[in-house]
């Protein structure tokens, strides 16, 4: 089951809207002889793939897969029905299916007389046992869960800062927090993902493209400005770059006569403006308009602490991803109040580590929120 979890993150940045799905095929004997992922929506799932590889050699043997076989036909068939005509005698599964359409695999494929089990029933011997597999494949279509429940994207929100906490740069010379091998790692999220949301803030202050660069994209992710008074500079990299990638601008001001001109200049450059409320209600707006009009199924914050901590504060942040330095940015000559600290995730909720390593010189961590009791 470990190794169906790591299959399936394989298949991040192309299978989304769908969830990220793992399959080992095992033979008669309990050898592995085919696995599979699901690659990209609209294509073969992760456990038709690996009856493929397997082909004869799966006939008597067991399917490993971090989901539920689905039982529905939509873009392709359903998974149950290939188990059981590749004679497939038993399936261990991690987690429900929890689509209402795509649920009812393991009944199904009981009623065939297949041997049905619900997570991993034993350890691996190295201290992995049922509940962290579950646990993993959990964490795996959490994502898509939270779109099915809320119709709103997965939030990922990033921050970089030093030892001592600061989300100040060392010294005014410096350009960036966190490393190189960070940064390359920021670029290769960014080309996962269907948006990138930054504050008006970040904007002016630091003038970034926000596209994957240096890497083979799998998204080319819309760039989505949170701008209420509507002050997005006119020569900014987002609009000089606009054939890029899209560019959304949400704003609280298209009603204002003052700010007409601004918003009619940036519609014939190509950019989409909205109309959002102010603060919290606003940004679940424009989240819901990400993904409904636009069909994104993920979201990466990269803003300053202001719009950061607006996120935060109104529990719309599904996940965190945090980088630490080991310098720090003590020695910097600010005013106290004008230090800006970094969140702390636990204190909004974001209290469980999934994961935890090093990047260069950094420590690079990603928080989300318990699991509900």
């Amino acid at each position: 089951m470990a190794h169906a979890c790591r299959l399936a993150v394989r298949g991040h940045g192309l299978a989304e809207p769908n969830p990220l799905v793992g399959c080992i095929i095992l033979d008669e004997n309990d050898s592995p002889v085919g696995w599979g992922y699901h690659r990209r929506a609209g294509c073969a799932h992760a456990e038709v793939m690996a009856l493929e590889r397997a082909g004869a050699a799966a006939r008597g043997g067991t399917a490993i897969v971090t989901l539920e076989p689905c039982n529905h036909r939509g873009r392709t068939a359903p998974c149950s029905q290939a188990l059981i005509a590749a004679g497939i005698t038993r399936v261990i599964y991690a987690c429900s299916d929890p689509h209402p359409a795509a649920r009812g695999g393991a009944a199904c494929l009981r009623e065939a007389g297949v041997e049905v089990q619900q997570s991993c029933p034993v350890s691996d011997g190295a201290g992995n046992d049922a509940q962290e597999y579950a646990q993993r494949a959990r964490d795996l279509i959490a994502p898509f869960l939270h779109r099915l429940q809320t119709g709103l994207p997965w939030v990922l929100v990033k921050w970089a800062h030093t030892s001592d906490g600061r989300m100040d740069r060392y010294s005014h010379n410096d350009r960036w927090i966190s490393c190189a091998s960070s940064r390359a790692f920021v670029h290769r999220e960014r080309g996962r993902v269907g948006a990138i949301i930054t504050g008006i803030g970040t904007v002016v202050a630091d003038n970034p493209r926000l596209t994957a660069r240096s890497l083979s994209r799998r998204q080319i992710a819309r760039r989505v400005v949170w701008d209420p008074h509507l002050d997005l500079p006119s020569d900014c990299a987002l609009l000089r770059g606009i054939e890029e990638a899209p560019l959304l601008v949400a704003t609280n001001q298209l009603h204002d006569s003052h700010k007409r001109r601004e918003a009619e200049s940036l519609v014939r450059r190509g950019a989409e403006l909205i109309t959002v409320a102010s603060g919290a209600a606003g940004l679940r707006q424009l989240l819901a308009h990400l993904s409904k009009q636009h069909a994104v199924a993920t979201v990466m914050v990269e803003s300053g602490p202001g719009l950061l901590l607006q996120l935060l504060q109104a529990r719309l942040v599904n996940e965190a991803l945090v980088f630490t330095s080991p310098r720090a940015a003590s020695r910097l000559n600010v005013p106290p109040q004008s230090i800006r600290m970094a969140p702390d995730p636990s204190a909004h909720g974001l209290s469980r580590c999934v994961d935890s390593r090093k990047r260069g010189i950094d420590l690079v961590q990603r928080f989300r929120m318990p699991d509900p009791a």
